[in-house]
């Protein structure tokens, strides 16, 4: 619970466009709790599940950085990864991204259920078989928790699947 402190900064609200949830969701919680606990046990600095539309969903950051921080670094990845092959990445492309060596940017980002990604940010280098092992075993949880989550404008036509297929 001592995490949940400062929460709903948790989710910044500039380049990456963000969902209007927090505590009051419980799957909004839970997926933070999930990115947290991720974070926790691979050493990760922040992470985020954000789409290709660019939403962010859900972000967590620890004490060594800020939630601006972790805009930047999203606005980054999506930058650098997503958007070049957006138009794949919709018609189920997979996205697996490790940058774990001399870059600026230490990053691990995996794509899941056609068009979101989560993405975890280190200070130094990382054992990426280790990161990837973690990742695998809790992407299924934060896969069903960011597809439980309601549409960021409310249910519609044009709002999850209708969105892409419109």
């Amino acid at each position: 619970m001592e995490r949940l402190r400062g929460l709903r900064a948790a989710c910044p609200r500039a380049s990456l466009r963000a969902v209007p949830l927090g505590l009051d969701n419980p799957e909004w919680r839970a997926l933070y709790e999930a990115l947290a606990d991720l974070c926790d046990e691979t050493g990760a600095t922040h992470g985020a599940v954000f789409d290709e539309a660019p939403i962010m969903w859900c972000a967590y950051n620890t004490d060594e950085v800020t939630p601006h921080d972790v805009e930047i670094s999203a606005t980054d990845v999506f930058t650098r990864e997503v958007a070049p092959i957006k138009a794949s990445v919709r018609r189920g492309a997979r996205l697996s991204v490790c940058r774990s060596g001399r870059d600026d940017a230490l990053y691990i980002a995996e794509s899941f259920a056609g068009i979101y990604v989560l993405a975890l940010w280190f200070r130094a280098r990382f054992l990426e078989e280790l990161v990837r092992a973690r990742v695998r075993i809790a992407l299924p949880k934060i896969e069903a928790l960011t597809l439980a989550l309601p549409p960021p404008d409310g249910p519609d036509e044009t709002s999850g699947a209708g969105r892409r297929e419109a």
